[in-house]
């Protein structure tokens, strides 16, 4: 092939002049180490230290600059990220053939001199409806090269707000000539913005699912990331209970707070899995091989639980749970809720129990902003299930009838629950309790109202019960 030039355009935000050294001595290295065969290299940095420039039209300019220098390819690379050493030598094969390169997804942490190779993923591939069926973690990310003309004939959708890169992947994909090599192209730092990223571009990968006929789940690789059931609930709604009876050996289990999606690892989980028969090696899970818990969740636990006949979770803590039924998508979503009242009362019972001093304002402001959470859940298709109903007579067998499963245990009796009426006598010990029960109560009369509890106007504001 004729000889040709490469621009290598880097992307500079705020705070990103130290990455930005380290990036762009990872492309010198690579092309002294091999340079592709490319005649020249230009390399272009557009800074956008003030932030006023969109991601899209920051890849944009750069096309052009590239376009304007007579590059006939160009590869666009954050700052945050580092060119792997034998990037050009190794896409140097598939210039010919081809009009977009991508390469394998390897990602490291900050002060890591390694980088991982994320797994599972497609490996090489140039079919479009074989790349459909992979999640975008699994498939595609930024750090690719592209044909300068054909870069220009796709350019990024500005008018999207959001998924606007993986948007122009499925384009480019769909028209052009485009193959994934067996190869890194880039290294991709971690920031903690994955799951929202991953959660944006699953949106427009459905898009393009639909309109080609794919469907999630027919790749080798590929495990069913739906759960069963999701249990959503504020705190001293019945959530722990209700997880610890539906969860049977080897037919059902609901994990316990996982936060799948958290920078913490979660080794009460590994704990519960060991109890329902699920063994996952105490090595793999404390010597934190991959860089967040969500891959190695993913990785490790997620085909095991996909083994059994059904797995869920439960959780009080609500933040986040947009990117959580994105990325686990829930055949039953069931949300657990209770009077406002006794849920304070509940916080409270919890601190004193434990010998902690209450934390007023942390009570209100979890209550409230729980509540609120749940009542935007609740615009999606849910089970109901109140805890008052669980706690009458009976309520074993209102519970296995709303869920549709086999509960253990007497129909007639009533849900086994920690916490109880016994709350309400709090008052009588803590009578100055009475205010600040009621000001969370007043704060809360449009989730009284969706799920049809006693509200704050209808009621003496001096009576809590």
């Amino acid at each position: 092939m004729p000889k040709s030039t490469i621009a290598i355009v880097t992307f500079v935000a705020s705070g990103q002049e130290a990455a930005y050294i380290q990036c762009t001595e990872s492309i010198k290295r690579a092309y002294q180490t091999n340079n592709g065969g490319f005649a020249n290299l230009i390399a272009l940095r557009i800074d956008d230290h003030n932030g006023t420039m969109s991601v899209s039209q920051a890849r944009n300019l750069a096309v052009g600059a590239a376009a304007s220098r007579g590059a006939d390819w160009v590869l666009c690379i954050d700052a945050n990220d580092l060119l792997a050493a034998n990037a050009l030598g190794d896409i140097k094969p598939f210039l010919d053939e081809y009009d977009g390169i991508w390469g394998q997804l390897y990602t490291f942490q900050e002060g890591s001199s390694e980088a991982i190779k994320r797994e599972p993923q497609i490996d090489q591939t140039e079919s479009f409806t074989e790349l459909l069926n992979y999640r975008p973690e699994a498939s595609l990310q930024s750090g690719h090269m592209l044909r300068t003309s054909v870069a220009q004939q796709f350019l990024h959708d500005e008018s999207l707000s959001e998924g606007h890169e993986f948007d122009q992947f499925l384009r480019v994909w769909e028209q052009a000539r485009c193959v994934k090599i067996p190869h890194p192209i880039s290294l991709h730092r971690i920031d903690g913005n994955e799951s929202e990223q991953n959660a944006v571009a699953k949106r427009v990968l459905t898009k393009y699912r639909i309109k080609h006929g794919a469907t999630e789940g027919t790749a080798p690789q590929e495990v069913d990331y739906g759960m069963d059931f999701t249990l959503f609930g504020l705190i001293g709604c019945g959530t722990r209970e209700i997880a610890e009876l539906m969860t049977i050996p080897n037919q059902r289990i609901i994990l316990d707070e996982p936060a799948i999606l958290g920078h913490e690892w979660a080794r009460h989980v590994h704990t519960q899995l060991r109890k329902c028969g699920i063994e996952i090696d105490e090595q793999d899970w404390t010597r934190k091989n991959y860089l967040t818990f969500q891959e190695f969740f993913d990785v490790q636990v997620l085909p095991k639980l996909a083994a059994i006949p059904q797995w869920g979770l439960r959780t009080t803590r609500l933040e986040g749970w947009q990117q959580l039924l994105e990325t686990y998508p829930p055949r039953n979503l069931v949300l657990c809720v209770r009077d406002i009242r006794d849920v304070v009362l509940s916080h409270v019972d919890v601190a004193l129990r434990m010998g902690i001093p209450i934390d007023g304002s942390f009570v209100e402001h979890r209550t409230r902003t729980s509540a609120a959470a749940l009542m935007e859940i609740s615009q999606r298709p849910h089970i109901l299930v109140r805890y008052e109903e669980l706690a009458a007579p009976g309520g074993m067998q209102r519970l296995s009838e709303t869920l549709g499963v086999e509960i253990p245990g007497p129909a007639g009796e009533s849900v086994p629950l920690a916490d109880g009426p016994a709350e309400r006598h709090l008052l009588e010990r803590r009578p100055e309790l009475v205010a600040f029960v009621n000001r969370v109560w007043s704060t809360c009369d449009d989730y009284c109202r969706t799920f049809g509890y006693e509200r704050p106007g209808t009621a003496s504001q001096n009576q809590v019960a």
